[in-house]
């Protein structure tokens, strides 16, 4: 358990890092292009800006950096956790009148509610530390 933990902590300082590097570019000739585009500008617009021969691929997520794109999904996560959590605990409970002094159904749900409760924290946390270290960075 301690090297699953161990190697977890550190692809997640290697590739963390190699995520959180974001470059920033020059302002090229796609980028009146992109924004007109991104804006609605009808074809006969959009042929009109130079873009100096080159083909332009435009970002279709219209994000600024990495943080842009990995909110929304951890956002739909949390949310997912806040309706599944509730579900999980009733279903446990539910498991703990039927199981009728079987040890082996009163261990399951046993389980399962020790699970939900630690599923739940662990996300509940790491929605934390997103807000914290955001707060710190200055993001």
């Amino acid at each position: 358990m301690k090297k699953v933990l161990f190697l977890v902590l550190v692809l997640s300082f290697l590739f963390g890092g190699a995520l959180g590097v974001a470059a920033q570019a020059e302002a090229g000739p796609c980028d009146a292009y992109c924004t007109a585009l991104n804006a609605g500008a009808s074809q006969q617009e959009l042929s009109g800006i130079d873009t100096q021969g080159r083909t332009c691929i435009c970002n279709p997520l219209q994000a600024e950096g990495l943080s842009d794109v990995i909110t929304p999904i951890l956002d739909f996560l949390f949310n997912i956790a806040l309706v599944l959590t509730p579900v999980m605990v009733v279903v446990a409970g539910i498991m703990f009148v039927t199981a009728t002094g079987d040890p082996a159904k009163v261990s399951r749900a046993k389980q399962m509610l020790i699970w939900t409760a630690v599923g739940f924290g662990i996300i509940v946390l790491a929605k934390g530390l997103i807000v914290v270290l955001r707060t710190i960075i200055g993001f």
